[in-house]
């Protein structure tokens, strides 16, 4: 997970270290996302760290940072949880690497068009 509350760049580089000492076959990274009524998510309402025009929109952990925490630019938690595949896998897997900055260039229009027999394939050879 990236962008709870009082994480900052320097403590996520951490999370991408230990992920490449883990070497893991398969990465999934969800964004924080500040449910009213829990503990956490009612602190960033209550401190501000919610973007305005989130307020009235539907947003879920799957979305970009609806946070603008003080030490961690949403910009910047957006851009880390693109890049953390390629980041992780460019220390130990040279193939996944590449297929990761593959996913980031295509759009996502032409993912969805991608025949699911190409999905498995794909899911067999680079596991």
């Amino acid at each position: 997970m990236i962008g709870i509350p009082g994480e900052t760049p320097a403590g996520f580089q951490k999370t991408i270290k230990l992920n490449q000492i883990i070497r893991p076959d398969m990465i999934q990274l969800s964004t924080y996302y500040p449910f009213p009524g829990s503990e956490l998510g009612d602190m960033c309402y209550e401190k501000g760290y919610i973007k305005e025009e989130v307020l009235s929109s539907t947003y879920n952990y799957f979305d970009d940072s609806v946070l603008q925490l003080p030490d961690f630019s949403s910009a910047d938690i957006n851009r880390l949880r693109r890049w953390f595949r390629y980041n992780v896998y460019r220390k130990y897997s040279l193939k996944r690497a590449l297929l990761s900055l593959l996913s980031l260039m295509l759009p996502a229009r032409l993912k969805s068009m991608i025949p699911s027999p190409l999905i498995k394939l794909y899911s067999f050879l680079f596991r």
